[in-house]
């Protein structure tokens, strides 16, 4: 392979990675700032435990998630949820098992939904912190691609 063509690849890689991380950000904090706007009612657990799995190159590494699912009703009708979260949920065993902690069998706790979609719920509101990284992250590798689209020649 020349080298102009291989410069080329890189740039072009660079350049569409920097823009999946600046929308895929962009969307989570989105997302994020919707969410302040959601309606609050009450759920109860119906089951919480840690789960693990195996993340990074070749499964190099080793990540935990809470699994919490829960019911709710909105307008008289009953809901399963399955998300706790949107932050980032990759976690080390500690931090997943204090989520895991704070939603033990039975609570009742408070769930907020979307009011246009009563099955997007959360128990957690959030999730704008990651996505700022994401979209930071972004252009940086868009700069880097930038700099070296300058260099090409």
């Amino acid at each position: 392979m020349n080298e102009p063509l291989l410069c080329s690849c890189l740039v072009f890689s660079l350049l569409a990675l920097g823009i999946v991380l600046v929308l895929i950000g962009s969307l989570r904090i989105k997302k994020a700032l919707v969410m302040t706007d959601w309606a609050l009612v009450p759920g109860r657990i119906l089951s919480s435990e840690l789960r693990r799995h195996w993340a990074g190159a070749e499964a190099a590494a080793v990540q935990y998630k809470p699994k919490i699912e829960y019911e709710y009703e909105v307008e008289e009708k009953m809901y399963l949820g399955k998300r706790w979260t949107y932050r980032y949920t990759g976690l080390s065993k500690r931090a997943a098992q204090d989520v895991v902690n704070r939603y033990p069998v039975g609570k009742c706790v408070g769930v907020f939904h979307d009011p246009r979609n009563p099955k997007d719920a959360v128990l957690e509101r959030g999730g704008a912190g990651f996505g700022t990284v994401l979209v930071l992250c972004g252009i940086v590798v868009l700069t880097l691609g930038e700099i070296c689209l300058r260099h090409i020649d």
